[in-house]
């Protein structure tokens, strides 16, 4: 399950069900985001001052990238095996409605090991468009919506939590990677 996604495209049955979710907020400071708009909470100047037992237990372990999204570890991460700097663009790589985790599948872990952890992820941008405009669909009540909120609901290996139709903002929880 690399490509968290996947097609959104499929015709499914219109569900009724609008939840609102937060817009990700933006938990670094400018200066703490690199030049492809990635960060990570703690920042990596922090994690870099860790002890080794202190980074094999990292509690709220948040990578994100600025306007598209950002994954926050629900179990504590163990970075000891981690080069901290491949993380951000390289072992979690956001790219419009999608977040990848080790793209490469030959590094991936074992489940429960590395970045290999349940997660609550919470993608930007996420619209279902309009056939006639070709324009994002914001309106909760629209037909296109509904059935964009289905489809999200049946994403394979996610748990759906909530999809603001205004921002175009969705969150799931995943098991693993």
């Amino acid at each position: 399950m690399n490509d968290i996604l996947g097609d959104l495209s499929l015709a499914s049955k219109p569900v009724d069900e609008v939840r609102p979710v937060e817009v990700v907020e933006e938990l670094a400071d400018e200066e703490d985001i690199d030049d492809d708009g990635y960060w990570m909470s703690p920042k990596l100047s922090s994690l870099a001052r860790l002890s080794k037992k202190e980074l094999s237990e990292v509690n709220g372990f948040t990578v994100g990238r600025k306007n598209y999204g950002k994954i926050e570890f629900s179990a504590p991460v163990d970075l000891t095996t981690i080069s901290l700097e491949d993380i951000t663009n390289n072992l979690v790589v956001f790219t419009p409605k999608s977040c990848i985790i080790y793209p490469e599948a030959a590094v991936k872990p074992e489940v429960g090991e590395g970045l290999n952890l349940p997660a609550r992820i919470t993608l930007e941008g996420c619209f279902p468009y309009s056939r006639d405009t070709k324009l994002p669909v914001t309106d909760s009540k629209h037909p296109v919506v509904k059935r964009h909120i289905a489809k999200l609901h049946k994403i394979p290996e996610t748990t759906f939590e909530a999809y603001d139709p205004v921002s175009g903002t969705w969150a799931f929880k995943v098991e693993h990677m």
